[in-house]
């Protein structure tokens, strides 16, 4: 009988440790380190090609179109390197801001100011 209760002992003695083990959240995957990384990067990779996109509307877009273009994605700069550390996922975010924000320009400067190639 002592054996059981040998073996007893450690199980009951853990019981009371779940009870501080279940407070303790588990970490969740957007939070680890590797996937914040990965956020970041990718949200640059996607902007450095918005940025060709902003730099080419010259081609469709007047030039004070293409000036106010820049000076938003000038903002949008400043912003990522605002968010670099302490927001991933707004990094990642911004070059889909800006993707939409120079589709959406070119797209009604194309149908109601009458640009064109």
């Amino acid at each position: 009988m002592t054996g059981v209760l040998k073996h007893l002992t450690p199980l009951l003695v853990n019981c009371n440790e779940m009870e501080d083990a279940e407070q303790i959240k588990p970490e969740s995957i957007w939070t680890r380190p590797s996937v914040r990384e990965t956020a970041r990067w990718a949200g640059l990779v996607l902007f450095v090609g918005a940025s060709w996109l902003y730099l080419a509307s010259g081609l469709l877009a007047p030039s004070w179109a293409v000036g106010m273009l820049w000076a938003l994605w000038l903002v949008f700069l400043v912003a990522l390197i605002k968010f670099w550390r302490s927001h991933p996922w707004r990094v990642l975010a911004i070059p889909v801001v800006a993707y939409l924000i120079w589709a959406g320009t070119m797209l009604a400067g194309e149908l109601f100011l009458g640009w064109t190639a």
